[in-house]
Order: structure tokens, then sequence, then C-alpha cells
């Protein structure tokens, strides 16, 4: 299946690529992050998931427009044309 894949900010810099269209032949999104390496030989999976199988909080993950929050949503099945957003989180302060 194929599908598209967006990297945004620092996850754009480890990776090389801001936008793919992956092949894919695994079934979810825990798959999806094992298969996906950075530029030094990493992946995704073990740079964004915590060692309680959630997604660290330094990072987000989006699946068709929605956040992928909790911890066993990583096993969510992905559908070929699936649209997958990894990103930094950000934080947000209110100035004065």
């Amino acid at each position: 299946m194929t599908l598209n894949v967006t990297a945004l900010l620092k996850v754009r810099e480890l990776l090389g690529w801001s936008q793919k269209a992956v092949e894919f032949t695994g079934d979810t999104l825990d798959q999806l992050l094992k298969e996906i390496s950075t530029i030094d030989g990493r992946t995704l999976y073990e740079i964004f998931v915590q060692n309680d199988g959630g997604i660290s909080s330094d990072y987000l993950v989006w699946l068709n427009c929605r956040p992928v929050k909790q911890i066993h949503s990583l096993g969510i099945p992905l559908r070929s044309g699936d649209k997958i957003i990894a990103m930094p989180a950000i934080a947000f302060r209110a100035g004065g």
C-alpha cells in the first residue's frame, strides 16, 4: 500500500525529506514507524515511542488529520492513501 508521509520541522531534518509516498507492506502505525529510518540509522519508532509504548511528549503523530494520542493507538491499522504527519511538539508561550 502507498502512504503519504509528511515530516515537519526537526523530524524533516532527521529524515532528510519533508514529504514522501511510502510503499508499506505492514499493517499498523507502529510497524510504519519501525520502517522509516533517519539519516543516522535510527527509526522513527526508536525516537518517538517511550518505554510504555506511548508517543513521547516531545513528538506528535497525526493520522488523516487526527492526533494519535493514546498508548495503544500505535497498533491502529493503516490503509492505502492514509496521510501521516510526524512532527515535534511545539510549546506555545503566552507573551506579555
